[in-house]
């Protein structure tokens, strides 16, 4: 499977990765990193709505340092979109994207979380729990494995 940077220079990422997907099976499942100007929403339809793949789950990695402030980031993520005129590009506020990747992931792995204070880390958790009261959040610890992915998504979630 491509990295993230790899699968971002195609012309359109996501059906890259859809199709890559199904070659990387091995022992049960294929992790893809997709670039952060992929609306989490069309990697849940190309994937859940594929023939050749079974979306288990999303897992967002969160840096708990830096969560509050990428929540109160000012900037855009431009999206490619189709209108009227052809290709155009949508743009969302990047804490926006933020946000919606922790609302729809099931697994949530915080990482870069032993430098804070107690009290802002319970913050943090917090609001992941806010945003995602169904993800098994999980603290990264070295050595970690990777998450259990049990339940199989379908495209209405």
């Amino acid at each position: 499977m491509r990295p993230a940077g790899g699968c971002a220079a195609g012309v359109d990422p996501l059906d890259d990765a859809v199709s890559l997907a199904p070659w990387g099976w091995r022992d049960g499942g294929t992790i893809v990193e997709l670039p952060a100007a992929i609306p989490v929403q069309d990697a849940v339809a190309a994937f859940a709505g594929s023939p050749q793949t079974r979306l288990r789950g999303l897992v967002c990695v969160v840096d708990a340092a830096g969560l509050l402030d990428a929540l109160h980031e000012d900037g855009y993520v431009a999206y490619p979109a189709w209108g009227r005129r052809g290709r155009l590009l949508e743009y969302t506020a990047r804490a926006t994207v933020t946000a919606t990747q922790i609302e729809h992931a099931s697994v949530v792995r915080v990482v870069n979380w032993r430098p804070l204070p107690r009290a802002r880390l319970r913050a943090v958790l917090d609001l992941v729990r806010a945003l995602s009261p169904c993800a098994r959040i999980r603290l990264q610890h070295r050595g970690t494995r990777p998450p259990a992915l049990d339940t199989p998504y379908s495209p209405d979630e």
